[in-house]
């Protein structure tokens, strides 16, 4: 019994734990980006005193309903899905969001006076209509140069078909060559590759702010030879009269499909580079030992063996901790210099487009990666970096190296975790 005891029951407080100590087991910094949420010191905190972003443009990313949302000049791109980091990337389709303006072959295009509101931004809709061959179509870009093996990242939006079907065709006009898919709407499928490998084939559709149906085709296209090429879209279809309902098209020189959608206005724009850096490097001392946890997808294809950085840490030539791809196609890799010195090369195989988590782990005497929670490599530093480092995010501390992708959850402790903890996160 609980008589005279003086308790007070019904004042008592029950303290709960935080997101972050529930999630993290108190880090000294987390960012949980799909929830906008982000602590320093265990305490919450805003995002600005975490990371900083130098891009000099403006960023549009599609959201987790298709739309798009606008990330201002110089700041962090972020939705419900996650931190979006990129290269500089240019669409060279001249009028991206205005198809009213896109040249023809064969076909007729005319402004029906339809809009379509992508979120973010408007689209100017057009109706490209056949005069008889199945070959009528718009051109979504201008004639562009095709390097031999140099893909080209693809995006285009259409609403409608009064012929039921689409027709895509990424033509090498040097060589008079081919490579295109046909099909119903939402589910065009190729047919021939004659110009060049067409992969990485992804097929959506989603309801536009303003209550339309829109459907969304991206592929990657890898012309076969040194060329001039044109890329077009057309209602495949011989029967004069039959229309395909087009919205907006991107196609950027680029290895992965992209998040991004970049306006144009008569001619081709570039969006600059995510620049990420750590406000305070000096909250996780590159002389102490640590625990790095990340959790997102790469888009940079696991073919390239061009590096990309995740995490640099770097005091100087001779004290550096890297979390990259490290010039080793389809490799992550952790590597630990000390007194100038590699003190740890951990590597792993990565798979591009697909959810990842990764944890670094490191002390003197041991350093542990783990790739989606296998265990893949440990060594035995004999020492770490030490000096007042600075970091990057995305990228090399000299804005080279860029990683592409989305970065859900980014964690640090400035202590070792244990081989289970690790394990479970």
């Amino acid at each position: 019994m609980l008589l005279g005891l003086g308790l007070n029951l019904a004042n008592s407080t029950v303290i709960s734990a935080k997101w972050w100590q529930s999630l993290y087991d108190d880090p000294i910094m987390a960012a949980d980006f799909r929830n906008n949420r982000y602590a320093l010191n265990n305490s919450e905190d805003e995002l600005s005193a975490v990371l900083a972003n130098t891009r000099s443009s403006v960023k549009y990313i599609a959201d987790i309903d298709g739309l798009y949302t606008l990330s201002p000049v110089n700041s962090l791109a972020i939705n419900q899905l996650g931190l979006d980091i990129s290269p500089a990337l240019e669409n060279i389709s001249h009028y991206s969001n205005d198809a009213t303006q896109w040249s023809v072959d064969g076909a007729t295009i005319s402004d029906p006076g339809v809009t379509v509101d992508m979120g973010a931004f408007t689209a100017k809709a057009a109706d490209v209509v056949s005069n008889g061959a199945i070959w009528n179509r718009a051109r979504f870009a201008f004639s562009s140069s095709f390097l031999n093996g140099t893909p080209f990242a693809i995006k285009i939006y259409y609403l409608s078909s009064t012929s039921g079907e689409v027709r895509i065709v990424f033509r090498d006009s040097g060589n008079g060559v081919e490579s295109y898919l046909t099909g119903p709407v939402g589910n065009i499928s190729l047919d021939t590759t004659d110009a060049g490998s067409v992969t990485q084939i992804r097929q959506t559709s989603f309801t536009s702010a303003d209550g339309k149906t829109i459907y969304k085709f991206e592929c990657l296209f890898t012309p076969n030879a040194n060329s001039i090429g044109t890329f077009g879209i057309g209602p495949n279809s011989a029967v004069f009269g039959e229309g395909l309902r087009v919205v907006a098209g991107q196609v950027v020189v680029h290895p992965a499909l992209t998040d991004s959608f970049i306006l144009t206005s008569g001619s081709s724009v570039i969006q600059a580079a995510d620049n990420i850096t750590f406000v305070n490097p000096e909250l996780y001392p590159i002389s102490n030992t640590g625990t790095w946890f990340l959790k997102g997808q790469i888009r940079n294809p696991t073919t390239s063996a061009d590096a990309f950085h995740m995490i640099r840490m770097r005091a100087s030539a001779s004290e550096d901790i890297q979390i990259y791809n490290g010039a080793v196609a389809g490799k992550l890799r952790t590597r630990i210099t000390a007194g100038g010195i590699e003190r740890a090369d951990l590597v792993s195989d990565y798979t591009a487009n697909q959810d990842f988590r990764y944890v670094c782990s490191y002390d003197v005497g041991n350093a542990t990666s783990y790739y989606d929670s296998a265990q893949l490599q440990t060594g035995t530093p004999a020492a770490l970096p030490t000096g007042a480092a600075s970091i990057a995010l995305g990228h090399d501390l000299a804005s080279n190296n860029a990683f592409d992708g989305r970065i859900y959850d980014l964690v640090r402790w400035n202590t070792a975790k244990p081989n289970t903890f690790a394990q479970n996160l």
